[in-house]
């Protein structure tokens, strides 16, 4: 009888060292999935971040395009109205650049920086 108390005893030691080593593997496997959860959270919350910038820039993109067009339009319709006003500014806007000024327009705009992305 006192070997089954003895085998019973060393099972029993046996299930409670395995529970121990399936609670240190869950343990240490949780840790693992906190650290992975942190670095998705940091990786979100960049994201939104530049999410939310990108939004700001595309809105104010869109007014300013917007307001551009607009300008655009009236020019071109200061433009044509000026040229059929009076024939002075006819014939003025109808007269076309010189070629050296021209050719000077075309060596300064390839010499020009193109502007820095502001974000």
């Amino acid at each position: 009888m006192t070997k089954y108390l003895y085998v019973l005893a060393a099972l029993l030691a046996l299930g409670a060292l395995g529970a121990g080593a399936a609670a240190v593997h869950t343990y240490r496997s949780m840790t693992e999935r906190v650290v992975t959860l942190e670095q998705t959270a940091k990786d979100f919350s960049d994201l939104k971040t530049r999410f939310d910038a990108f939004s700001k820039e595309v809105t104010r993109r869109a007014a300013t395009d917007q307001a551009i067009r607009s300008n655009r339009a009236t020019t071109s319709h200061e433009l044509e109205n000026a040229a059929h006003a009076d024939k002075p500014s006819a014939d003025f806007l109808a007269t076309p650049l010189p070629a050296g000024l021209r050719a000077a327009y075309q060596r300064a705009k390839e010499q020009r920086v193109p502007i820095a992305d502001s974000h």
